[in-house]
């Protein structure tokens, strides 16, 4: 916070060692005490998908829907280097993806997490 950038609850809690459905119930709680905490709250994921990307994922999928380098790194206070690595990392994923390679091939060969993986077929529209 004191650095102007904001988590999204699935990081959070990844950072915190929980569970984001523990986490907002948590800050729903802060929240009802008059406390906002400044996190970024992304849309919905699809009917169907229990939580939003997490914001690698989500960031990628902004870029690869057209919207600027610059104009992520404005809003979100990104730098230009983690825009562009975020969205080549979703690139990559998407065609080990096309070339029939399993979700967990795809973590073990890109270095990614399986939640991230995930995430990037979701933002790249990828069905897993």
């Amino acid at each position: 916070m004191e650095q102007g950038a904001l988590l999204g609850y699935g990081d959070l809690a990844h950072l915190l060692s929980t569970s984001p459905s523990t986490l907002k119930r948590d800050v729903r709680a802060v929240e009802r005490a008059g406390v906002r905490l400044p996190l970024l709250r992304w849309k919905r994921a699809p009917r169907g998908e229990s939580r939003d990307l997490l914001i690698p994922a989500a960031v990628a999928q902004l870029a690869l829907g057209g919207m600027a380098a610059h104009e992520l790194c404005a809003r979100l206070l990104l730098t230009e280097a983690q825009v562009l690595d975020w969205a080549e990392a979703c690139r990559a994923v998407q065609r080990l993806a096309a070339e029939r390679h399993p979700p967990e091939a795809i973590a073990r060969v890109t270095g990614h997490g399986l939640p991230l993986v995930y995430d990037y077929l979701r933002a790249a529209g990828v069905p897993t």
